[in-house]
C-alpha cells in the first residue's frame, strides 16, 4: 500500500505524536490517548472521554438527556424536583414523581404508580388512581383518597376525611377525627370511632360497630353481630345471625339498645329503658333498669323482670315467669303464669304483700305452718276449711257511734283477697241485727263495700231505713242478697228501704276487684245526738 508505515517491534514516542487517520492497536496502550474510537474492547480506564466533539466535560450544570441505562457508583445529590416516568409532573418544591401520568404538586410530596396525585404537603400517593390531598396523608392501593391531615387510605375505593383517620379494605370511609374504618363498605363517622366488618356504621363519638349491617349511634356505644343497633349512650347491642335458606343468604336481626346504658342481645330484642336488658327472641325491656328474657316477653315498668314465654311484667319491681300470665300493676308482685295463648291468659301463682294465691292444686310433702285458705284434697288439720260448702263470716256486737246525720262505721266484715275471685254465679247473703238503745230520732243503717278500710272510697250498696222515733229502744233484723258474677256485684237499688227483696225498677251493678282485700262496712247514722244505736251482730254467707 502506498505511504504505508509498519512498526513490527513496537513504537516509542518521547514527545507528542499526532496521528491523522485511524489507529489500530492490537496490544496495549500506555499513557494518554485522545480521539474517537470506533472499537475499544480492552480499555481499562480513560481520563477523558466526553463522547463527542463540543460536549462539555463532567462535572457540569444544565440539562442532560441520557438514552439508555445509567450506572452510578457512589452517591448522587439532586436539588429540586425529580421526574421519573412518562407524562408525569413534579411541580411541588422538592417533590418526586415516578410512573405513568402521576402528579406531585405538594411540597415534599411523592407520587408513584399510575394516575396518582399527591397534592398535600409531605403527602404520598401510590398505586392506581390514588389521591393524597391532606397534609402528611398517605393513599395507596386502587382508587383510594386520603383527604384528612395525617390520614391513611389503603385498599380499594377507601376514603379518609377525618384528620388522623385510617380507612382500609373495600370502599370504607373514615369521616371522624382519629376514626378507623375497615372491612367492606363500612363508615366511621364519630370521632375516635371504629367501624369494621360489612356495611357497619359508627355515628357516636368513641363508638364501635362490628359484624354485618350494625350501627353504633350513641356516644361510646357498641353494636356487634347482624342488624344490631346501639343508639343509647354507652349502650350495647349484639346478636342476630345469618343463614342460607337454599336460595341465598337470609339475615335475622339482632338487638336494638335505645336506652342509656342498655344492653340488647339475641334476635329481634329491644332495650328501651335506661339501664335495661333484653335478651332472647323478640323481647322488649321498656322500664328503666328492667330485664326481659326468653321468648316474646315484656318488662314495662321500673326494675321489672319478665322471663319465659310471652310473659308481661307490668308493675314496678315485679317478677313474672312461666307463660301467658294475667297482668297486674301491683308493685313487687310475684307471678307465675300458666296460660295457653295470648287470648287465654291465667296465673298459677300470684303473690303480693302478705298473700299468696294459688289457682290450681297445691301438693305439700312437708308441713304447713300458718293459715291456709283454699280447697284441699287431703288435709290433716285446718284453721279454715269451708270444704265445698258456703263461706261464712260472723261477728259480735259493733260500736254505737253518736249520730250527727252522717254515716259512721259500726262494724266491718273483712274479705281476704281472692275470697270470691272468679266466681261465675255466686250469691252473697247478708243478715244483720241492728239495735237502737235510746233517743227519739230515726236510726238509719247502710252497707258499704270496697277495698277501702274506711267509708271514703267505699261504694254504698244498700240502705235500710229502720227504727223510727218511737219506741226509744228497739231491735230489727234485716237481710239482703247480692249476686256476684266475675267482677260485678248486683243488687236491688241501694235506696230500697224495706227488709224484703222485691222491686220492679231493676238491679244496680257495681264493679269491684276481688283480687285484693275487700271490706263490708255496716254503718249507722242518726238525726240527733240523743239517738244512739248500732250493729248487734251479722252473718255473711257466700254460696
Amino acid at each position: 500500500m502506498a505511504n504505508e508505515f509498519k512498526i513490527k517491534n513496537g513504537y516509542l514516542s518521547e514527545g507528542n505524536s499526532q496521528i491523522t487517520g485511524s489507529l489500530n492497536v492490537t496490544a496495549g496502550i500506555t499513557g494518554s490517548l485522545q480521539g474517537t474510537a470506533s472499537f475499544a474492547t480492552n480499555a481499562l480506564s480513560a481520563s477523558y472521554a466526553p463522547g463527542g466533539a463540543g460536549t462539555p466535560t463532567f462535572p457540569y450544570t444544565g440539562s442532560a438527556i441520557i438514552s439508555g441505562s445509567l450506572g452510578i457508583t457512589g452517591s448522587t445529590s439532586i436539588q429540586g424536583t425529580l421526574n421519573q416516568g412518562s407524562s408525569s409532573l413534579a411541580s411541588g418544591l422538592f417533590s418526586h414523581v415516578q410512573g405513568l401520568a402521576v402528579t406531585a404538586s405538594g411540597i415534599y410530596s411523592h407520587a408513584e404508580g399510575q394516575s396518582t396525585k399527591a397534592s398535600g404537603s409531605y403527602s404520598h400517593a401510590e398505586g392506581y388512581f390514588t389521591i393524597a390531598s391532606g397534609s402528611y396523608s398517605h393513599a395507596e392501593g386502587s382508587g383510594t383518597t386520603a383527604k384528612g391531615a395525617y390520614s391513611h387510605a389503603e385498599g380499594t375505593g377507601t376514603t379518609t376525611n377525618g384528620s388522623n383517620s385510617h380507612a382500609e379494605g373495600y370502599y370504607t370511609v373514615a369521616n371522624g377525627g382519629y376514626s378507623h374504618a375497615e372491612g367492606g363498605s363500612t363508615t366511621a363517622n364519630g370521632s375516635y370511632s371504629h367501624a369494621e366488618g360489612a356495611n357497619t356504621t359508627t355515628i357516636g363519638d368513641y363508638s364501635h360497630a362490628e359484624g354485618q349491617v350494625t350501627s353504633a349511634t350513641g356516644q361510646s356505644s357498641h353494636a356487634e353481630g347482624v342488624y344490631t343497633t346501639a343508639t343509647g349512650v354507652g349502650s350495647h347491642a349484639e346478636g342476630g345471625y345469618a343463614y342460607f335458606d337454599g336460595e341465598g343468604e337470609s339475615l335475622e336481626a339482632g338487638g336494638t339498645a335505645n336506652g342509656r346504658g342498655s344492653h340488647a342481645e339475641g334476635v329481634y330484642t329491644t332495650a328501651n329503658g335506661q339501664g335495661s336488658h333484653a335478651e332472647g327472641y323478640n323481647t322488649i325491656a321498656t322500664g328503666e333498669y328492667s330485664h326481659a328474657e326468653g321468648y316474646y316477653t315484656r318488662a314495662t315498668e321500673f326494675a321489672s323482670h319478665a322471663e319465659g314465654l310471652a310473659t308481661i311484667a307490668s308493675g314496678s319491681y315485679q317478677h313474672v315467669q312461666g307463660q301467658y300470665n294475667i297482668t297486674s300493676s301491683v308493685q313487687s308482685a310475684f307471678i307465675h303464669g300458666n296460660g295457653t295463648s295470648e287470648y287465654d291468659r291465667s296465673n298459677l301463682i300470684f303473690a303480693a304483700g302478705s298473700t299468696v294465691q294459688i289457682t290450681g292444686s297445691l301438693q305439700v310433702s312437708g308441713s304447713i305452718t300458718g293459715s291456709l285458705q283454699g280447697t284441699a284434697s287431703y288435709a290433716t288439720s285446718a284453721s279454715y276449711a269451708p270444704s265445698s260448702g258456703p263461706i261464712v263470716f260472723t261477728t259480735s256486737s259493733g260500736t254505737q257511734p253518736v249520730g250527727n246525720n252522717t254515716f259512721q262505721i259500726s262494724q266491718t266484715c273483712t274479705f281476704p283477697a281472692n275470697t270470691i275471685s272468679g266466681a261465675t254465679q255466686a250469691v252473697m247473703e247478708v243478715q244483720a241485727v241492728f239495735r237502737k238503745i235510746s233517743g227519739g230520732g230515726n236510726l238509719n243503717c247502710a252497707l258499704y263495700f270496697g277495698s277501702s278500710a274506711t267509708l271514703v272510697g267505699s261504694t254504698l250498696i244498700a240502705t235500710y231505713l229502720v227504727m223510727g222515733g218511737t219506741p226509744t229502744a228497739s231491735i230489727q233484723n234485716t237481710m239482703r242478697c247480692f249476686t256476684i258474677t266475675g267482677s260485678q256485684m248486683r243488687s236491688i237499688q241501694s235506696n230500697f228501704e224495706y227488709a224484703h227483696d222485691f222491686i220492679t225498677a231493676g238491679e244496680s251493678s257495681n264493679s269491684f276487684s276481688f283480687n285484693v282485700t275487700n271490706y263490708l262496712h255496716f254503718a249507722v247514722s242518726s238525726f240527733n245526738s240523743g239517738t244512739i244505736g248500732g250493729l248487734r251482730s251479722y252473718k255473711v254467707t257466700i254460696y
